[in-house]
Order: structure tokens, then sequence, then C-alpha cells
């Protein structure tokens, strides 16, 4: 399963593969944002692995183009992509990170465990 999900846009995807897939597209994206990825497998016996540790990613600005010259039989035509600031996604990733690491975890029940990998088991039973 590979579960994408965008910081402070609400965007959500989630995909599940074949055992055998290892590569993937990602459509519905937009512009010049924060999203974080993560993935977990499931072995023969049906049971899912925890999630992974969580990649921020952002993507790309939008390319701005721009109309010169225009004449009878040509149009000068300029193109670039503005620069890629990271420190742009400094505010929303160190929320996202302190949201996630200073957390107090939650306490659930030996059953109930294994939603939540940062869960604090209490009681007995299969995790």
């Amino acid at each position: 399963q590979l579960l994408v999900e965008g910081v402070g846009d609400g965007f959500k995807s989630l995909q599940v593969f074949p055992a055998e897939t290892t590569t993937t597209t990602v459509y519905g994206l937009q512009p010049d944002c924060l999203y974080c990825v993560t993935v977990r497998s499931q072995n023969l016996e049906d049971i899912w692995s925890l999630w992974s540790q969580k990649l921020a990613v952002a993507t790309l600005k939008e390319v701005a183009v721009d109309f010169g010259k225009t004449a009878e039989d040509f149009s000068w035509l300029r193109w670039a992509r503005p620069v890629q600031e990271g420190a742009a996604f400094a505010d929303p990733l160190g929320r996202l990170y302190r949201a996630h690491y200073d957390a107090k975890p939650q306490v659930y029940d030996a059953e109930s465990s294994w939603l939540d990998p940062t869960a604090v088991v209490t009681g007995a039973g299969r995790v």
C-alpha cells in the first residue's frame, strides 16, 4: 500500500499494488505543494506491516512562460521554472514533525494497537 497525504490541502491517495510492484506514479498533485508519503506491505497471511516513516516530498513550481516579440512569421517565447525555495516549506514541515514527535502516545488495548505504530500497548493479546 502507498499512502500520499497533502500537508494542509486535504489531498489523500491510498493505492494497493501487487507484491512485485516497486514503482508507481501518483496523479492529482498540485504544483509547489508539500506531501507526505508512506508505505506498508502485506504478507501471505494477509497481515499488514506497520507504516514506514513518512517521507516529505515537495512538487515543483509551475513553469512560467513569457511571450516576447511576435510578428507575422514568428513568436519569441521564453520559459523558466521559478527557483524552488526549501524555506517555503519549513513552517508546514516543522508543524508536521512537531505534531508527530511531540505528541504524547495514545494508549490502546492490545487487540487494537496495530492501528497506530506509536501506540503504547497495555494488556494481553496478539498485536
